[in-house]
């Protein structure tokens, strides 16, 4: 009786260990992702700096998207269940850079050539395009993200650099 126990226990071990990856039953959280702004002026100066003599902080920036208007540092309110889209919030890099954090989307939405507009506050504007794409390949979740700025053509990352003229 204890050989067939032991018997069955091995063979319930070996035959869960022998399957390849991750189970089909596994249930996954899809991180969000997030896009970057960073703005700098002609000379390479990081017009985002409070410290700056011509900081933009100062304007009332903020960006549209999806026929709504996001003011920087504002908390926006969403029914999403993972990701909070927060809108844009003025954030600093390990460098000391500063950047506007833009998101969070959710990670396994798929977005293609979706735009944002960044209303820099004193009349000038940008527009940021991005894709995410989200796949599932030996169910494993895959995501790459592209962005573009201004009509240029869209490259994998989640980050651009704006230059005031």
């Amino acid at each position: 009786m204890k050989r067939g126990i032991l018997f069955l226990a091995l063979l319930v071990v070996f035959s869960i260990s022998g399957c390849n990856g991750p189970w089909p039953w596994m249930i996954w959280d899809i991180a969000p992702f997030e896009l970057y702004v960073y703005v700098e002026d002609g000379e390479g100066n990081d017009m985002l700096d409070p410290e700056h003599p011509d900081s933009l902080v100062y304007n009332d920036i903020s960006i549209r998207f999806e026929g709504e208007t996001y003011h920087m540092d504002e908390v926006a309110q969403t029914k999403a269940y993972m990701a909070m889209f927060y809108g844009v919030c003025l954030e600093e890099d390990s460098d000391g850079r500063h950047y506007l954090q833009i998101g969070e989307f959710n990670g396994d939405t798929e977005y293609d050539q979706a735009h944002i507009i960044l209303d820099w506050g004193n009349g000038s504007e940008n527009r940021l395009v991005f894709s995410h794409e989200f796949w599932w390949k030996k169910h494993e979740p895959h995501h790459r993200t592209y962005v573009g700025l201004d009509g240029s053509d869209l490259v994998e990352g989640n980050a651009v650099t704006v230059v005031m003229p």
